[in-house]
């Protein structure tokens, strides 16, 4: 345990004559609490920035306006942005067309209070024209009156296992063609 006092002194001259100090008044506050209060809240500040610049994925604040406020080096870098450029950003910059509505749909609902946060798969597009997928989660941050004050965007890029599971589903929508093209029926069974 930490037994360190933290004494805060005020000195204050009294005096006997205009120019003359007959004295010093000494003041002592104990501000240990207040002292051990700022290096905690500081060392959470640490903690907090260190997972807000250092997380594989991209998290972007995004104000009661609809803009981001605050975006992490991985967002930026995903979207091909600088962190700058990112605060003039909206949704509906970084959303693929045909996921817009959709987008705008759930974060409506964040800032009424219907939802308290929303997870999607969208589509996604940088900043030169190419899109991707990322998996979008978004929660509502809200202040002491229970008003939506920010959302909190975390986005992790999926597009390979996106592109992945669209190739599979297109091979198994071929094979099943292939199978109903066949005019004698076909058994299979697996031997395991």
């Amino acid at each position: 345990e930490d037994k360190r006092k933290y004494l805060q002194y005020y000195l204050t001259p009294i005096y006997q004559r205009q120019d003359e100090i007959a004295g010093i008044l000494i003041n002592v506050n104990d501000i240990t609490k207040r002292k051990k209060s700022e290096e905690e809240l500081r060392e959470n500040e640490e903690k907090l920035s260190a997972f807000f610049n250092n997380n594989v994925a991209g998290i972007g604040i995004i104000s009661k306006q609809g803009h981001y406020v605050l975006v992490n080096a991985t967002w930026a870098q995903m979207f091909g942005y600088n962190m700058q450029r990112a605060s003039h950003l909206k949704n509906e910059d970084i959303t693929a067309e045909e996921d817009i509505e959709r987008s705008k749909e759930y974060i409506n609902q964040l800032y009424l209070g219907e939802i308290n946060n929303f997870t999607l798969t969208n589509k996604f597009k940088r900043s030169n024209g190419t899109t991707f997928w990322g998996n979008r989660s978004v929660s509502a941050v809200y202040g002491a009156k229970g008003a939506t004050e920010f959302l909190i965007e975390i986005i992790v890029d999926v597009d390979v296992q996106k592109k992945n599971e669209i190739k599979l589903q297109e091979q198994y929508q071929f094979a099943q063609s292939l199978i109903d093209s066949i005019p004698n029926p076909v058994f299979y069974k697996d031997i395991k």
